[in-house]
């Protein structure tokens, strides 16, 4: 079963291409997915008293229309069948009866002292749930081995970009990437996936790399510490 709500995009809600930004529509859908868990439990407090959280690990969003102010939208989300240490959820956002975007997430249950990770038996979850969405790109990323980023600056973690735990919240990355993309008011983005590596807390500087294959392009960023941070892959097409 699929928990949905029915929303109006503001107009403050887009770009300067006039349109809804990448990182904006996935706030859009987690926020939904917050408020299944807020009702459907256990919430984000109860599982911080049992110093739990959900982290994201990976997420494929793929956008088919662009999404404009004062659309009239429905968002669904639910949770879906999981096993091992990965939770899946996934996202539907509907104008109109068309399907405008679609979204795969895989979490990890983590311990927020002792970075424990729960399996999926181990953890009892009270949330809707229905089959997975199939797209045809995977949910987890990997970069080619052929494709090789290159250095092309770094960036601060700021107060604003952070969550509730201090770190980089996730949604905030791909305004970080959608930003080192060259002429990005005339690109639609159609296919994101990242895979998230390694948190970046308040404070951290993360180097950025970038490579482009066609109109894909390839992002990878690094820890001080010379940790991995994230990998992404972002497909877009030239808007006539």
């Amino acid at each position: 079963m699929k928990w949905t709500e029915n929303l109006e995009i503001r107009f403050h809600d887009a770009d300067a291409s006039g349109r809804v930004a990448p990182g904006t529509a996935l706030r859009l859908m987690e926020e939904i997915g917050n408020n299944q868990i807020e009702v459907q439990h256990p919430t984000w407090d109860e599982l911080a008293e049992r110093d739990q959280a959900f982290v994201i690990n990976g997420l494929r969003l793929q956008f088919y229309q662009p999404l404009l102010p004062h659309d009239h939208i429905s968002v669904n989300t639910w949770a879906c069948p999981s096993k091992g240490v990965f939770f899946n959820r996934c996202y539907q956002i509907v104008r109109d009866g068309e399907t405008i975007a679609e979204l795969n997430s895989i979490w990890a249950m983590v311990g927020l002292s002792d970075r424990k990770i729960y399996r999926v038996n181990e953890v009892e979850l009270c949330y809707d749930m229905d089959e997975p969405l199939s797209l045809n790109k995977p949910t987890q990323t990997r970069i080619p081995t052929e494709v090789q980023p290159e250095y092309i600056g770094s960036h601060q973690v700021r107060y604003s970009e952070t969550d509730y735990i201090g770190h980089m919240n996730n949604t905030r990355y791909l305004d970080l990437l959608c930003d080192h993309i060259p002429d990005f008011r005339s690109r639609m983005v159609t296919s994101i996936g990242i895979k998230f590596k390694a948190e970046a807390p308040l404070g951290e500087t993360i180097k950025l790399y970038r490579a482009k294959l066609g109109d894909t392009y390839y992002f990878r960023t690094i820890r001080s510490d010379g940790q991995i941070n994230i990998e992404a892959e972002i497909e877009t097409t030239i808007i006539e």
